[in-house]
């Protein structure tokens, strides 16, 4: 997950853990990586480490989510406009499906938790889907274009093991998660 706000020199809640290392871009010895421990809205208690590069700019943020709640299923219905302005808060545990879409995004390494909304989650989709030229991958883009613009209904499911994630709205569907194997 990406969370970055403000100026990082301005916050003095990172502590300083390495300095003087070997950019990664730049190969220059201004590299500092930072880290602290705070509390985010619905995410809880989070582990934060900053990289950043006084030379050249480079920038990488990591974080941890230090608390987990009861396993949880939520299903909500995209049927009009406002529905793409609910609010999600996604964990990087989070399993994202579209079953309309035959979309199933499952958390790997590279997965990111954030805090964004309904219309952001399928941009992100589409975004992806914009590198690969093949028919299935337009059918899903024009699927997803379709409704944003009010034409078809989709269903966004999150399966969060960590129960962290959300769709803030009073449509969402909320059910404990059976993570038990039959």
């Amino acid at each position: 997950m990406v969370y970055m706000s403000g100026n990082l020199k301005d916050n003095p809640s990172f502590e300083k853990i390495f300095s003087e290392l070997n950019c990664i871009a730049c190969n220059k010895k201004t590299l500092e990586i930072m880290q602290r421990i705070s509390n985010i809205p619905y995410f809880g208690e989070i582990f934060e480490t900053i990289t950043l590069c006084k030379s050249c700019g480079f920038k990488n943020s990591t974080i941890l989510c230090l608390e987990q709640k009861e396993p949880i299923y939520i299903e909500f219905k995209i049927e009009e406009e406002k529905d793409l302005e609910a609010r999600v808060i996604k964990s990087q545990n989070c399993i994202v499906e579209i079953p309309e879409l035959g979309i199933k995004i499952e958390p790997c390494t590279a997965n990111e938790g954030y805090v964004a909304n309904v219309e952001s989650v399928l941009f992100r989709i589409k975004e992806t889907l914009f590198g690969i030229k093949n028919k299935k991958s337009q059918e899903i883009i024009k699927k997803i274009d379709d409704c944003t613009d009010g034409k078809l209904s989709l269903t966004l499911i999150f399966q969060d093991k960590s129960g962290l994630s959300d769709i803030l709205s009073p449509k969402t569907i909320r059910k404990i998660l059976n993570t038990k194997k039959n």
